[in-house]
């Protein structure tokens, strides 16, 4: 089942608004419950092939080593659970 507004993801992120959608993830608006704070959260769609999968956690993983004013800062990587796709909040 896709995620819309209004789920919670990963028992922490509460959807809010979805701010755009492309071939591969959807980035919503959400609030995460644990740190009481915005986020934006980049959800891959879990039909994506095995190979732009391990692209996005490689992009992932890179933008989380770097500091700089012009790139997000990455808080998190997860799964969606029952199979879904891999997403990342930012700040």
């Amino acid at each position: 089942m896709p995620l819309d507004t209004g789920s919670q993801l990963a028992g922490r992120y509460n959807l809010l608004t979805l701010l755009g959608e492309g071939g591969s993830a959807r980035v919503f608006r959400a609030h995460d419950t644990l740190l009481s704070r915005e986020v934006a959260v980049k959800v891959q769609h879990a039909h994506v092939p095995p190979s732009d999968r391990e692209r996005f956690l490689r992009e992932v993983r890179t933008l989380a080593r770097l500091t700089h004013p012009g790139v997000v800062p990455v808080l998190d990587l997860g799964t969606e659970q029952d199979g879904g796709g891999p997403f990342s909040p930012c700040r």
